[in-house]
This record gives structure tokens, sequence and C-alpha cells, in this order.
């Protein structure tokens, strides 16, 4: 699901060129990573936020451009030195709260800021208590376009979700997609070692795993040459697969 949120949020309605800078919130979720290889394979230039800086040299490993550690560093003075003081031309963000006034202020002028999640507020988008805080002097002002974005408006449409998938198959056939591996399994991986990405579903940030697991017929996983090598191991009945886990577990599982 990640790649198909990375995809529609920052292609469908694509507001960014080749050179253009776009700033990635949460990098190092399972969105986040798909959503700079989405990027980095459009031409832009990245720039990632994480919380600490054990994750920085691996973001920075797995494609971005920069890496703005949060608790270290001033995101709008650190934005704005990035980008010779313009701004990021989109912002793709899936914390939202309080954060959001500051994402304004480093967003470019016309440029877009996408909301695809709350994290930092709970599902009503309050903050302690308070809505999440509009930008409304630097949306008016700088004529930015901050909008929501949720998978499931191109989950609804069957040809949009098909033009979606051949999108991502086709980053990780062309070999542009940069992807964390955990553990590499033989082909007939079996139901025991499915425990290891259970496990480890959560440090790896992808989509977590229904509890369900049935013998399923179909699974496209990412060989290490670039290959799709397995369309036959685990799944999950049609239904689950169309709309969460499969596209999020080519990020995670590799396949010998």
């Amino acid at each position: 699901m990640s790649y198909l949120t990375a995809y529609g949020a920052l292609i469908q309605n694509k507001q960014f060129s080749k050179g253009d800078f776009v700033l990635l919130t949460a990098a190092s979720s399972s969105m986040g990573l798909a959503a700079i290889n989405v990027a980095k394979a459009e031409g832009a230039k990245v720039i990632a936020t994480t919380r600490t800086q054990t994750k920085k040299e691996e973001l920075l490993g797995l494609g971005a451009d920069y890496v703005i550690v949060m608790q270290d560093e001033d995101l709008v003075a650190r934005v704005k030195e990035i980008t010779g003081g313009i701004g990021a031309r989109v912002v793709l963000d899936p914390i939202a709260g309080k954060g959001l006034p500051a994402l304004a202020q480093a967003t470019a002028t016309g440029g877009t800021i996408i909301v695809a999640g709350y994290l930092g507020a709970d599902m009503f988008g309050y903050v302690d208590g308070q809505p999440t805080p509009f930008p409304s002097i630097d949306t008016v002002g700088r004529n930015l376009n901050v909008r929501g974005y949720n998978a499931q408006s191109l989950m609804r449409d069957p040809a949009a979700v098909a033009v979606a998938k051949r999108y991502v198959y086709d980053l990780f056939a062309r070999g542009v997609s940069r992807r964390r591996s955990i553990r590499s399994f033989p082909c007939h991986i079996s139901r025991t070692r499915m425990s290891t990405l259970t496990a480890t579903a959560r440090s790896a940030k992808s989509s977590s795993f229904p509890k369900e697991r049935r013998p399923m017929t179909r699974f496209f996983a990412q060989s290490e040459h670039g290959q799709t090598s397995c369309e036959r191991a685990w799944n999950y009945p049609s239904s689950i697969v169309k709309r969460t886990s499969f596209i999020s577990l080519i990020s995670v599982i590799t396949i010998a």
C-alpha cells in the first residue's frame, strides 16, 4: 500500500518537475521510503526528514539527497539553506499535527503540501485537544496548495490501480527502486520463515500483516537481480492483496 500511496500522492496529480525539491517527512516510514524511490525516479531532489541521527545515513543510502534530523536542526532554516531560499516545490507529509505551519514556511511560493496521514495527531486531527493548526497566512499569502490524499480514492478505480501497479513494477524492473532487505529467502518460502517477516515488520515499518494467513496463488516479490522471480509463495486472499501489503512487501522481502 505504501507504493500506491506514494504514487497516488506524487504522480497522479504531479506538481513537480525534474530538478525540483521534494520534501518528505517521516521518511523512514514505509510510505516515506516508497516516496523517495518515486520522487527520485521522476528526477526530483529529495529532502528527507527523520527524528534522530540513527537513520540519517540509512536514508542517504536509500536515495535521499539531503536528510534533516528534526531533533538537531531547524526544519525551515535547513530547507531554505538547501534550496537557496526557494523552499520545496512539493511536501508529502503523513504526520500533520502541529508541524504543519513549519512545513508551509518551508514550501516554495506556489508550491503544494500533500497531507497523507495524521501520525502527529489523533484520528480526528486533534493535537493535545486542539485542531491541527492550518497555515492560513502562508497559504493565502504565497498561494500554497494544501490538500489531503487518501489512497482509497485510487483503490476505487480499477483502471487507475492497474496503471499504478505497472508504474511500481517498472521501478523495480528497471532497478530504480532501492529497498531495505531484512533477510533473503529461497523462492519456496516456508510458513515458519514467515515469522521473521511478522517479527520485523514493525522495525521495517512495512504494512501490517493480516492475522489470517491462508495459502495463496500469486505473490509478487523482487529478486536481487531486479527480476520478478517468484509468483507463488505466501499470499493473502485477493481482496486483501489488492488493498494492503503486497506492494509494501516488495520493500521487505528479497527472494534469493
